[in-house]
C-alpha cells in the first residue's frame, strides 16, 4: 500500500527535526516551500503539518508563525521505535542494526564522553551490582547502553540508539531469567567498556561492546528469538 502523502510530510519532517537539521526554535518553512518540496498540495502540507504539531514538535508564535520544538532525547526514541513499529520493523533487524550500531557507539563515547557522562556510567553499573530482580536487572542495562549513546555528542546517533533500545526491552524480558550468569556478564561488560572510556581507550571500548553485543545475540538464539 502506498503511503499517504501527509505522511510523508510528517515524517520527512520529522526527520529532520530529530537529527537537528531544524533546529530549535527556527520557523518551519512556508506552506508553498513545503508544497514545491514535495511536490504535493496546500491540504496535504497542512495535514502533516498539524500531524507536527500534534506530535509536539511545532509550537505556534502565533497565529501564522510555526517553529521547531524539539523533543528531549527520550520522547524523541520513543516517537522513532513507534514508527519503526509501524512500518513492522522486525525483531531480528532491530537486533542486527543495535549490533552495528553499538560498537561505534562505544568508539564514539570513548572519544567524547565527558567526567559526568563517565560518572553516570559507573553509577549505572554500581546500581546493577546491587539489583536482585530480573526488572532491575534490565532496567540498569538498558539504563547504560542509553546513557552511552548520551555520551557520544551526537543526538541523532543518541536518538536512534535509544528507540533501538526500547524495541528490545521487551525481548530481553523474555531471556534476561535464562542466561546464565547474566547480571555478572553485564556488569562485566560495562565495566570494561566504561574504564576504556575513561582511558580514551577507543579500541577497547570498542572490542569490549562487539563482545557484549554478541553476548546477547546468542542468548536471544537460545531463547529461539533469532534464528
Amino acid at each position: 500500500m502506498n503511503q499517504p502523502a501527509y505522511i510523508r510530510v510528517f515524517e520527512d519532517i520529522e526527520a529532520e527535526i530529530l537529527s537537528g537539521g531544524l533546529a530549535e526554535g527556527s520557523a518551519l518553512p512556508t506552506e508553498q516551500e513545503l508544497c514545491d518540496r514535495f511536490g504535493v498540495n496546500r491540504s496535504t502540507v497542512r495535514e502533516g503539518v498539524r500531524l507536527l504539531e500534534q506530535a509536539g514538535l511545532l509550537r505556534r508564535v502565533n497565529a501564522k508563525r510555526l517553529v521547531v520544538a524539539r523533543p528531549e532525547a527520550e520522547e524523541a526514541a520513543e516517537r522513532a521505535s513507534r514508527n519503526l513499529e509501524r512500518h513492522g520493523v522486525p525483531f531480528e533487524d532491530v537486533i542486527e542494526a543495535g549490533s552495528l550500531m553499538q560498537p561505534s557507539i562505544a568508539r564514539l563515547a570513548a572519544e567524547n564522553a565527558t567526567p559526568e557522562d563517565i560518572e553516570a556510567l559507573e553509577a549505572i553499573t554500581a546500581a546493577l551490582k546491587e539489583a536482585e530482580r530480573s526488572s532491575e536487572i534490565i532496567e540498569h542495562a538498558m539504563g547504560y547502553l542509553s546513557a552511552l549513546g548520551h555520551a557520544t555528542g551526537n543526538r541523532a546517533i543518541e536518538v536512534m540508539n535509544s528507540s533501538l533500545n526500547l524495541l528490545s526491552r521487551s525481548m530481553l524480558e523474555l531471556v534476561i531469567d535464562r542466561l546464565p550468569n547474566a547480571q555478572k556478564r553485564i556488569v562485566k561488560a560495562q565495566t570494561e567498556i566504561t574504564q576504556a572510556l575513561r582511558a580514551r581507550d577507543v579500541e577497547t571500548a570498542t572490542v569490549w561492546m562487539a563482545r557484549h553485543a554478541d553476548d546477547m545475540r546468542r542468548a536471544y538464539q537460545v531463547a529461539g528469538l533469532l534464528p
